[in-house]
């Protein structure tokens, strides 16, 4: 049984002040991490002069630009500093994460923290909210296809917990959470879905489940189905392709203090392509799993 909290680092505490000339002296003073005390290990460290096709410089006037992100290779904690010369002088800003825990099997607890979470501890999901899983897949499924995925799932929901919506088309959505490690879907979650095709008139569909594996009836009912044209598409995902599916999404392959840096510009992409922030991700996941 997976019983370890889910945290949650999307918020921060801020703080800003004008500094000595001699300003590095500023810059990681913090070593440790705030909550677990592990060593901070410095996902990037970089200065930059005026770019002016960067929103990062926060007056125009500013020239010289120093930017520095740490991150906690055991829990996640994370702090972001700014430094910059200005013609008042030099401003240090510091954003640090702040904790926010939740239960496994929180209802509240938020997608991103979840896909985090899970990420480490794929074990966990096993755990998880029955509705937040449903959430969980529609905003994993919608990132993948980059398509809308409406959430309809609720008691006597008709068998169709998501939509999927591509242009004019709607494919229905069934998800299964599975409390054992080692379950297998069986071939009922199929012929259910197969009755809400038929009844309902769709021509795809998926079936999203926790479980290890679906049964091999399950998989030879769909050929058979889809040999006699019945329906157009099928799509299964077991506990591992879903994962494999959920570790592709920015979420999961983002540092955590990448909010903290703006979305198309030049600045931010070279500091995604060329620091070694996505060690600590890979990192964490190795940490977990041993």
């Amino acid at each position: 049984m997976v019983t370890s909290k889910i945290l949650d680092y999307s918020d921060y505490k801020s703080s800003s002040n004008l500094i000595d000339p001699g300003w590095e002296s500023a810059l990681g003073q913090r070593k440790d991490c705030l909550y677990c005390h592990e060593r901070l290990a410095i996902s990037f460290d970089q200065r930059f002069i005026r770019d002016a096709s960067s929103f990062l410089w926060p007056r125009e006037s500013d020239d010289l630009l120093h930017l520095r992100a740490s991150d906690c290779p055991r829990c996640g904690w994370w702090q972001f500093e700014k430094t910059w010369d200005h013609e008042t002088g030099v401003f240090h800003s510091v954003r640090g994460a702040t904790l926010s825990s939740y239960a496994v099997d929180s209802a509240q607890v938020p997608v991103d923290a979840l896909i985090q979470h899970i990420r480490d501890r794929p074990d966990s999901i096993h755990c998880i909210d029955p509705l937040r899983m449903e959430v969980l897949v529609g905003a994993v499924i919608a990132e993948h296809l980059d398509c809308e995925v409406r959430h309809v799932g609720r008691t006597a929901d008709g068998g169709i917990d998501l939509l999927l919506v591509i242009a004019d088309e709607t494919v229905p959505i069934q998800v299964k959470r599975r409390s054992s490690a080692t379950a297998t879907e069986s071939v009922k979650t199929v012929r259910e879905m197969f009755g809400v095709m038929l009844r309902d008139g769709f021509r795809k569909a998926y079936v999203v489940s926790s479980a290890r594996q679906f049964s091999r009836q399950s998989k030879a009912e769909i050929e058979t189905a889809m040999a006699r044209g019945a329906f157009d598409e099928f799509t299964l995902l077991d506990k591992q392709s879903f994962i494999d599916m959920m570790g592709r999404t920015v979420t999961a392959t983002a540092p955590s203090w990448r909010k903290q840096l703006p979305d198309n510009d030049s600045v931010t992409e070279f500091i995604l392509e060329s620091s070694d922030w996505h060690r600590f991700v890979e990192h964490r996941a190795a940490f977990h799993a041993a």
